[in-house]
């Protein structure tokens, strides 16, 4: 089977700010819950990237491996 990598990049776009947190707009979190859960479905090795400036909170977020990264200069 074919592996899929699906990277959305300026993630944040897809954010908003709520009481000093960054959370998934609506239509966005529910989007990415079905995605991620298609991907589980699919019991393969698809991977998923999402590369944003701000960390975000969801309900499902820690099944998501967060990978940090420095500030390039």
């Amino acid at each position: 089977m074919s592996k899929l990598l699906i990277m959305l990049y300026k993630f944040e776009y897809n954010l908003e700010l709520r009481n000093n947190d960054y959370v998934l707009k609506p239509e966005v979190a529910m989007l990415l819950e079905a995605l991620v859960w298609a991907i589980q479905e699919a019991n393969a090795r698809h991977r998923l990237i999402l590369v944003s400036r701000y960390e975000f909170e969801s309900n499902w977020i820690d099944i998501l491996y967060k990978q940090p990264l420095e500030t390039l200069q």
